[in-house]
């Protein structure tokens, strides 16, 4: 709908295609980069499709999106988290139970989020410019050089204040990738962060 001139073909199974000459969408050592003004197109072309759309977040500028009903890579309590958070003003949102709109919404009324590192945190890009984005990653980041910290890359474009928060993860033998293993909230140290670097709601 957003792409009223957008032609489509699908190329059925089992069905090869010779084409002269592609450009890709995607190479994958590249997909950690943003490039400004295709950052910005993209907002502005999604905002003011929110705007004639007409709705509103049902939340406040405090989110936290939950990755509970995720299969991996969510916190190992998941209560606790939340129990946390929302004592810090943070509203727990699930995605996955949102519309596209009102996804957008959603992150364009926040002023400050925390997140699982994950896809989900890409919606940062719709927040208010100069807010706050909290990343919680695990420890491995630190010392793993595959984890590009694109979204700290994201948020500069964008001018919202980036901040990450390393937590313990599970060593789960039957979880095939260390990256997929769940997080260990931490209440105390987590808390202490958002004092520190997002002290008030805005």
């Amino acid at each position: 709908a957003l792409f009223p001139e957008l032609h489509t073909e699908v190329v059925p199974a089992d069905v090869h295609l010779f084409v002269k000459n592609l450009v890709m969408p995607e190479v994958k050592p590249w997909t950690p980069m943003f490039i400004p003004d295709h950052v910005f197109a993209v907002r502005e072309l999604l905002l003011n499709a929110l705007d004639k759309d007409g709705r509103s977040s049902h939340y406040g500028n405090r989110v936290y999106i939950s990755r509970k009903k995720a299969a991996r890579k969510k916190f190992v309590d998941e209560a606790e988290a939340e129990q946390t958070l929302a004592g810090l003003g943070f509203d727990a949102v699930v995605m996955e139970g949102l519309s596209f709109f009102d996804q957008i919404a959603t992150m364009r009324a926040a002023h400050d989020l925390i997140t699982i590192t994950g896809a989900g945190t890409i919606n940062a890009m719709f927040m208010q410019q100069h807010g706050n984005l909290v990343d919680l990653p695990h420890r491995d980041y630190i010392t793993l050089s595959q984890y590009k910290f694109h979204f700290f890359k994201l948020c500069n474009i964008l001018s919202i204040n980036y901040s990450a928060f390393f937590l313990d993860r599970e060593d789960d033998p039957d979880v095939d990738h260390y990256s997929k293993q769940n997080l260990y909230f931490d209440p105390k140290g987590i808390t202490e962060h958002i004092n520190t670097y997002l002290p008030t709601s805005s």
